[in-house]
């Protein structure tokens, strides 16, 4: 079997492959070690990235709001 790409593998996390590259990828998240290991690297980064995602303060939000209205649009 042909050892699949990074590139495959994060389009098998992001439902970006085909119904038999699926079941290629997945096979071999199943039964290859370093497949695997890379595939749980790749979706342990991408929870990490999840976490880190936040929202702007308040304070900005309100900043913008309030120079957006000081805008004379005529």
């Amino acid at each position: 079997m042909d050892k699949i790409s990074t590139n495959k593998l994060l389009l098998y996390v992001f439902n970006e492959t085909e119904m038999t590259d699926s079941v290629v990828v997945q096979h071999a998240i199943d039964t290859d070690y370093y497949v695997a290991e890379e595939f749980r690297d790749i979706t342990n980064t991408l929870n990490h990235l999840d976490s880190l995602m936040s929202a702007p303060k308040k304070s900005t939000i309100e900043n913008i709001m309030a120079y957006s209205r000081s805008l004379n649009f005529q």
